[in-house]
């Protein structure tokens, strides 16, 4: 058995990836996320949020900009949800920190 996952270990690094584990269906969370990150990004490389807009949802949404829109109220949303990550929230998304969600009361005994 060890020898089937070291021939399927050398297929990966000659570029041959099975096609059903290249194939995994993105969430609705993995994609917020991806949004949320790629919108900080943009914001610290001094993008505004119409261009921020642009780049996530594509030319064609961004048509109907209005200052205080939908599409402007997302881009905002994505930055602070982007910045909760920075200020330590990545560390409930990796499991090791309680969400504000869980009820008080359940810290673990030290």
């Amino acid at each position: 058995s060890q020898l089937d996952a070291f021939n399927a270990q050398a297929e990966v690094l000659r570029g041959h990836v099975p096609a059903a584990a290249c194939v995994r269906p993105a969430t609705r969370a993995a994609l917020l996320h991806l949004r949320a990150l790629q919108a900080l990004d943009g914001a610290q490389a001094g993008a505004s949020h119409r261009d921020i807009a642009q780049t996530l949802f594509g030319l064609e949404a961004v048509v109907r900009w209005h200052a205080d829109g939908e599409l402007r109220a997302q881009v905002r949303h994505l930055l602070r949800r982007a910045e909760a990550y920075m200020g330590g929230g990545y560390l409930s998304l990796a499991g090791i920190r309680r969400t504000a969600a869980e009820s008080p009361g359940d810290e673990p005994m030290r």
